[in-house]
């Protein structure tokens, strides 16, 4: 008899080692279950502590401060009490407006950024093709226009581009119905529609970036735009074209407003087109003058992961250069 009683004191402790093992809810939740396979049917014999070791919640404890229970009083004050700054903890520190953006953000729709919204500062944004541009009509013209020069070009081992800015123009044109062809050289845009005015220039990709494009030019203030670079104002000069901006596409504020690059590389043209935001004008910013003082580096224009706008004193004018991997941007299309 005593030894039968030493077995089931042996049997119990066994036991309780194996409920050690069980310590999330959903194991409360199946221990009828589990103790059936350990063959444990007769209930009677589970040891209290097993059974309140998995019901009970955990109670205080010196050794283990963080395993107390919250209270309903613990939770309204832990979701009501500012998070307090100290110095031996900042990652206490109140929220920041822009943690509270983020966290915003983040419940209304997880796809959104504020590094997206910040994002939307420029002036030229990248854009889908416009829905009034028919591909297949432009493709066909551009592939006429290449096929004509295409010995030209192999002969001569020189990159396939549209004959001309003048052409190119046309092409796109061609592509738009019931577009109007008014650049030629001596307006703000070359197309217009009822609701979209493009401006169309022909750029060739080689090395780092491609040759530029004109923005716009300035001699009207010449002579003290001059004086002004001597003397370093950067910020001064970029106002002053700041303005002039915005007087240029003022009359197209009703209307979207894109620049459609036709990107020449190698034996391939590809299509890539920016949206120009009029009210983001006011962004633009003087960054820095060149090491030689003969041009400026201008901010927020156009993200520098596609391009970089500068302005040159010889030239007065605004010039607008993209980065070698425009070509494989999302909405960069190859059309030959």
């Amino acid at each position: 008899m005593k030894q039968r009683t030493t077995n089931t004191k042996n049997n119990s402790n066994s036991d309780d080692s194996i409920f050690d093992s069980f310590t999330s809810e959903s194991d409360s939740d199946n221990l009828i279950s589990d103790l059936k396979k350990l063959s444990l049917n007769n209930f009677d014999t589970i040891p209290k502590k097993i059974i309140e070791k998995k019901s009970a919640p955990k109670k205080k404890s010196a050794s283990n401060p963080d395993s107390l229970e919250e209270t309903p009083k613990k939770i309204i004050e832990k979701k009501s009490a500012s998070k307090k700054k100290s110095a031996s903890n900042p990652d206490s520190l109140e929220e920041t407006p822009k943690k509270i953006i983020e966290k915003k953000l983040s419940l209304d729709n997880s796809n959104i950024t504020l590094e997206k919204i910040i994002k939307n500062k420029y002036i030229l944004e990248p854009s889908a093709i416009p829905l009034c541009i028919n591909m297949d009509i432009l493709r066909e013209y551009v592939r006429k226009d290449i096929d004509g020069n295409k010995e030209y070009f192999d002969d001569l081992n020189i990159t396939y581009k549209i004959s001309s800015p003048s052409k190119a123009e046309w092409i796109l044109n061609k592509a738009i119905l019931n577009g109007i062809l008014v650049g030629a050289g001596n307006t703000s845009v070359d197309i217009l529609t009822a609701n979209v005015c493009i401006d169309v220039t022909v750029l060739t990709l080689n090395n780092s970036c491609t040759n530029e494009k004109s923005i716009m030019q300035n001699f009207s203030t010449g002579n003290n735009l001059d004086s002004l670079f001597n003397d370093n104002k950067g910020g001064k000069i970029v106002e002053i074209f700041k303005d002039k901006l915005i007087e240029k596409y003022v009359s197209y504020e009703k209307k979207e407003i894109y620049y459609a690059v036709f990107v020449c590389h190698k034996k391939n043209i590809y299509l890539v087109c920016f949206q120009l935001i009029p009210k983001n004008i006011n962004n633009m910013e003087y960054a820095s003058f060149s090491k030689s003082n003969k041009n400026i580096l201008i901010d927020n224009f156009i993200d520098e992961t596609y391009g970089n706008v500068k302005l040159y004193k010889s030239k007065k004018r605004l010039e607008l250069r993209l980065c070698k991997d425009i070509i494989h941007l999302e909405h960069s299309i190859k059309i030959f």
